[in-house]
């Protein structure tokens, strides 16, 4: 029994030991602590000469050039050999590009909301020309009226006596502007005093100058010919304007010399017109208002008139 106890006490000794020997070989594995070599700061301390070796040496010299305040600046060599390095790798990059490639389409941002509403070029382009015609329009008026208070004056043609050169109720406009009447011309007069020999002349009226003052008029009905005749200083009139609707009609014989300062009229429609044939006599040049420069009304008998 004893020696089976000593077996037994010497198989748990053993044992002990082995865990104690298992136990110091971890211990000795384990590392205390990191241990960094000292040649470890040397060698960063090298690579971060080498680089800033690598910089221009205007940069390199200067510890404080990546100050966030300041700008780095190159010298114009400097620049220039940065980029001459530089080309011939920009050189490859497009060589090695394919034949098809192409350049993206730059990315177009959102209109900025505040200037969204603003009106296109091409609509402001449009809203000027507007205001333009608008301004030309206004300019072309007031120089219309300016030159019709000063320069011409509207007329209405009332009756028929000037038919079929001029027709009731057309409108014209007349000029008096530095004006002297001429024979031929067609002019609107207005005399209060020939009221006596007929209302219809005391009112502005439209009628043709047949001749001026020192002027004779010698009018008569030549029956060889069946014609009647306006003679001017004995020169016969040519008027191939005369209208006459009644084919019967005669002139009644006259013979004038026109007074100074007064002009002779007659209308063309001659067998239906009050004028200085008779007993109105020559009218004043003072009472004319203008001569017939235009007639506007209606639009498609638009035109001069003569």
């Amino acid at each position: 029994m004893d020696k089976e106890k000593s077996i037994r006490a010497d198989e748990e000794d053993l044992s002990l030991r082995d865990e104690i020997s298992e136990e110091e070989s971890f211990e000795a594995q384990k590392p205390e602590s990191i241990l960094v070599p000292d040649d470890a700061f040397a060698q960063n301390d090298a690579v971060e000469e080498e680089e800033i070796e690598m910089l221009p040496p205007s940069l390199a010299d200067d510890d404080d050039f990546l100050d966030e305040n300041e700008d780095p600046l190159f010298t114009d060599e400097e620049l220039a050999s940065i980029v001459q390095k530089a080309a011939p790798a920009s050189q490859e990059e497009s060589d090695s590009q394919p034949a098809s490639y192409t350049e993206p389409e730059p990315i177009i941002e959102d209109a900025d909301p505040l200037t969204a509403s603003a009106p296109s070029e091409p609509k402001q382009k449009k809203i000027d020309g507007i205001f333009d015609v608008l301004e030309m329009f206004v300019f072309a008026l007031a120089f219309v009226l300016i030159a019709m208070a000063f320069c011409f004056r509207h007329s209405v043609v009332d009756g028929p006596s000037m038919m079929n050169t001029l027709q009731h109720g057309e409108h014209l406009i007349i000029s008096s502007l530095f004006y002297s009447p001429k024979q031929g011309d067609i002019v609107v007069v207005q005399d209060a005093s020939k009221e006596n020999s007929s209302k219809n002349l005391a009112k502005p009226i439209v009628k043709r100058v047949i001749a001026t003052e020192g002027q004779t008029v010698k009018i008569y009905y030549d029956a060889s010919t069946n014609k009647n005749l306006v003679y001017v200083d004995n020169v016969l009139l040519d008027e191939p304007y005369v209208y006459i609707d009644e084919p019967d009609y005669t002139y009644r014989n006259l013979e004038m010399t026109v007074p100074e300062g007064c002009v002779f009229l007659m209308g063309d429609h001659r067998n239906n017109s009050a004028d200085s044939r008779g007993t109105a006599g020559a009218f004043r040049e003072e009472a004319i208002l203008g001569k017939v420069v235009l007639r506007f009304l209606p639009i498609q008998r638009f035109g001069t008139v003569k």
